[in-house]
């Protein structure tokens, strides 16, 4: 999806996910997902029989 990259022990936000996150740039593990990709996140794990 472009949200994350593998950066050393660690997933970064992509500049392309940052705008899906309550931040302003990129961060590392980050846990404040925007609420509209959290919904489109679970509506295809739940269409795909992953949830």
């Amino acid at each position: 999806m472009g949200i994350l990259i593998h950066s050393g022990d660690h997933w970064l936000t992509s500049k392309e996910g940052v705008k899906y996150t309550i931040y302003r740039s990129q961060v590392v593990d980050v846990d404040a997902w925007h609420p509209s990709i959290v919904d489109a996140v679970f509506e295809y794990l739940q269409n795909n029989g992953k949830a």
